[in-house]
């Protein structure tokens, strides 16, 4: 059985049992690396190493532009 501490009246999991919360992020290009570019990778990066599971959703993404990050989260493409 789960176990669970109580915190102002509410029952939260334990860290043991915690699970990453799922996050979309939708941008329509990532073909270049300009400021809201930067922004939506650097969101996704970061967010990626705390508490949540990240899925990228675009329509392209050139994935040279973007070496410096480690892309641990999901990217997918998606149809015209």
């Amino acid at each position: 059985m789960e176990q669970k501490e109580i915190v102002s009246n509410k029952i939260l999991p334990t860290k043991k049992s915690a699970k990453k919360l799922k996050l979309a992020i939708i941008y329509p290009e990532l073909n270049c690396k300009r400021g809201s570019q930067n922004v939506v990778m650097w969101c996704a990066n970061l967010l990626d190493k705390t508490k949540y599971d990240i899925t990228l959703f675009t329509k392209s993404i050139n994935l040279d532009l973007w070496n410096e990050y480690k892309n641990e989260f999901e990217i997918k493409l998606l149809d015209n």
